[in-house]
């Protein structure tokens, strides 16, 4: 790729870009501009044997953490490229400025989370002998990645340059990237063959500076589908599960291994091929523990580095960005019935109350200087805390090792007080810390303890930042038993658990935590996301492009595992209820019909008794018209409204002849029937202008001009009980249609 080096004076920008920030300047299907501005130098100095070592740690995220080099600080952002192509950059500044008689700390490298940092000696390596500017480059790029649809590639900027044997700070100002697409060949080139998900085109404009101006397909505007592989064992068990899925409008289809194959390779080849015909597949479902579905290992570093999210990467085997959002039920026959119970229950009757709006943090007191954003711990959850409180939740416990002031209690914390927060009611639970297979080393919370739970239909989503807490294969592990936890015959535990299955990161797990809280608290313009799959790999994705898909990052990323449906929808607020209107009964040769539902943006499904799903839509402008076609008479059909935090809606609607064949004709729906004290007509595209109420005599008892767009009322309750026609007009046409009060 070609590269130039070349100093300018930048040029005005039309708005201020905020500290470290990127701005892309313009882009189109040829190239792509982004600046870059930083803030100045915040001074922060760590004493290594007596000498004072600038950090730069306090002042931002990411660092390089190659063990004996200077931890430089770097920033990273993806563009999107053309899907086959390659692509030449050049970077330009305006000016640099040198501090002198300065030097900056090394790193102490990838450490994990079974050592406290603090414990681990500087190492100065080669490079501190060096007489050139470290890392030298002021921009790299990654390789190419795909996700879904899409091809990208990310960069990362190094505006600080180090020169140790001068003792030189060399910071580079307002540095722009521009990169131009050619026709040579590049890696991972991709073929559009389908339409995507409205649900990843928000992703793409987040991961993307430069979607837009890319973005060529049409997004489908239903709900993601779902894949649900499970040893055959369990299969009978998912039924119920199965038909509420469907219900709410995804998709479902269940293979057992018997299908699709009982290695990781074959189920993995199965779920490729599926993605090729289902180019909706947002969702995975695995049931069984290891020994049912095999868990894949990307080898051995150390320990086997166990991996479901493998099963996510349809499009690139290298990459590790995920086509699909990958949960798992791990357990025995009992533990599946209680983790399917604990979902049907979550989502369709949650416990009233506002339990959901409390949130749990405990966090050990390590990691100061070296953690992500150069915090500790307890510090990191303390600024989740704050940004969940003002978000709307109202208890944040804090559960930190040590005494830490503000709320959290002097001393060490206890698992009955995690118990007794848990069993009081909450919604989110963050552990920051050290782990073992059974344990969070802070607060001494075992596996004991969380059989003791008795949180009964108060469900709280895990995030656990600890080592081994979900190393589940060949071994029951803490995220195995928060799922199949239960008190009193009933579920208790977690609604979801995300853990990992080996020693674990320091840093880049943090990230992900953190880019969790920003999208739950919806930090972002235009980044919304409902599911617990879809808060936990957007979060990872984040985390990826901040380290620019390190192979830290990546073993995150690959090691990281969602216990739980990745397709429930999580709760933050308490439960509210819709008002919907809809006819109950219609006649099977209508051709639509017309819902209402007072909330905006609910999701409004319809299903045959089967679980076919007849069609779904977004409620917008209060209403929705779904087309009608294939029914047979005296079938039912299930109506279905759901939305975030509010309780499902559901109905059965009859099937049967209501009126004369002219009345099919039109669209229009009456409703109720039998009625009592009013008579509801909605729509589609054929607007009735006046209706007229008769008697069985033929005399006209009431006339009404139609001036809605959307629904009329008549009042009938002054009429006593008995038949009556009701004639209207569409076009210059009457058409009639029986009615009863009763």
């Amino acid at each position: 790729m070609e590269k130039t080096l070349l100093s300018f004076v930048a040029l005005v920008l039309s708005l201020h870009i905020s500290a470290q920030s990127f701005k892309l300047v313009n882009a189109d299907s040829q190239s792509a501009t982004v600046d870059f501005e930083i803030s100045n130098l915040e001074k922060s100095f760590k004493i290594i044997e007596g000498k004072a070592y600038h950090t730069f740690s306090k002042q931002y995220s990411v660092l390089m953490s190659e063990k004996g080099l200077p931890a430089m600080p770097y920033f990273s952002k993806s563009i999107q490229l053309p899907e086959k192509g390659n692509y030449s950059y050049k970077i330009v500044y305006d000016s640099y400025q040198d501090i002198e008689n300065i030097d900056i700390v090394p790193s102490k490298g990838n450490l994990k989370r079974n050592v406290d940092p603090e414990n681990v000696p500087y190492n100065f390596g080669e490079s501190y002998k060096t007489n050139d500017f470290f890392p030298g480059e002021l921009v790299k790029f990654g390789v190419p990645h795909i996700l879904r649809n899409t091809r990208g590639v990310t960069f990362s900027l190094y505006p600080y340059q180090y020169n140790p044997v001068q003792h030189k700070l060399r910071i580079y100002k307002n540095l722009r990237v521009v990169i131009n697409f050619n026709n040579d060949k590049g890696e991972n080139e991709i073929d559009i063959s389908k339409t995507d998900h409205t649900f990843f085109n928000d992703i793409y404009s987040r991961h993307y500076l430069n979607h837009s101006s890319l973005n060529k397909y049409t997004p489908v505007a239903e709900s993601g589908e779902m894949l649900i592989i499970t040893a055959p064992t369990f299969e009978n068990q998912l039924q119920s599960f199965v038909s509420w899925k469907k219900e709410k409008g995804i998709k479902t289809t269940v293979v057992n291994t018997t299908t699709t194959g009982s290695t990781d390779t074959a189920i993995k080849t199965y779920i490729k091929t599926f993605y090729q015909t289902h180019p909706n597949l947002v969702y995975i479902l695995l049931v069984g523990d290891s020994g049912d579905v095999p868990s894949h290992t990307y080898g051995y570093n150390g320990e086997q580095l166990w991996s479901d999210s493998y099963y996510g990467q349809l499009s690139s085997e290298t990459d590790f960005y995920p086509e699909a959002f990958v949960g798992r039920f791990s357990g025995n026959s009992v533990a599946v019935k209680t983790m399917i119970d604990r979902i049907l229950e979550y989502e369709k009757s949650p416990v009233a109350g506002n339990w959901m709006k409390n949130a749990i943090g405990i966090a050990s007191n390590e990691g100061d200087g070296y953690g992500n954003d150069g915090e500790s711990d307890y510090v990191h959850l303390r600024k989740i805390r704050t940004q969940l409180k003002d978000f709307g939740y109202q208890t944040v416990h804090e559960f930190y090792q040590g005494s830490q002031g503000g709320e959290d209690a002097v001393g060490e914390p206890t698992p009955t007080m995690i118990n007794n927060a848990m069993n009081a009611g909450t919604g989110l639970f963050n552990y920051t810390g050290h782990g073992d297979l059974n344990l969070m080393y802070t607060g001494n919370y075992t596996s004991t303890y969380v059989k003791q739970l008795k949180n009964n239909g108060m469900y709280p989503f895990v995030v656990s930042v600890a080592c081994n807490n979900g190393t589940f294969v060949g071994k029951t592990c803490l995220a195995e038993d928060l799922q199949a936890a239960s008190y009193d015959n009933s579920p208790a535990g977690a609604i979801a658990t995300v853990a990992s299955t080996i020693l674990m990161a320091w840093a880049e797990p943090m990230e992900t935590q953190d880019e969790m809280t920003n999208i739950l608290t919806e930090a972002y313009q235009n980044n919304k996301k409902e599911t617990i799959g879809g808060l936990f790999y957007n979060a990872q994705m984040g985390m990826l492009d901040d380290y620019n898909a390190s192979a830290t990052a990546k073993e995150v990323m690959q090691t990281w595992v969602l216990f739980g449906d990745p397709s429930t929808v999580f709760r933050y607020d308490t439960t509210k209820n819709f008002e919907v209107q809809h006819p109950m009964n219609i006649d099977p040769n209508a051709q639509s019909i017309t819902i209402t539902c007072n909330e905006p943006d609910a999701s409004i499904s319809l299903t045959k008794n089967n679980g076919d799903l007849i069609g779904s839509a977004l409620s917008k402008n209060s209403s929705v018209i779904i087309n009608l076609n294939g029914l047979s008479n005296e079938e039912s059909l299930k109506l279905t409204v759901t939305k975030q935090n509010f309780k499902p809606y559901q109905a059965t609607i009859q099937l049967k002849t209501l009126s004369v064949a002219s009345f099919n004709k039109t669209g229009v729906s009456v409703y109720p029937i039998p009625a009592k004290d009013a008579v509801n007509l909605v729509w589609g595209n054929l607007k009735p202008s006046k209706v007229m109420l008769y008697d069985t005599l033929g005399k006209l008892l009431q006339t009404v001009n139609n001036t809605s767009d959307k629904k009329l009322q008549i009042n009938v309750s002054k009429y006593p009980k008995g038949v009556y026609v009701m004639k209207y007009e569409i076009d210059n046409k009457t058409y009639s249609e029986k009615i009863i009060v009763e």
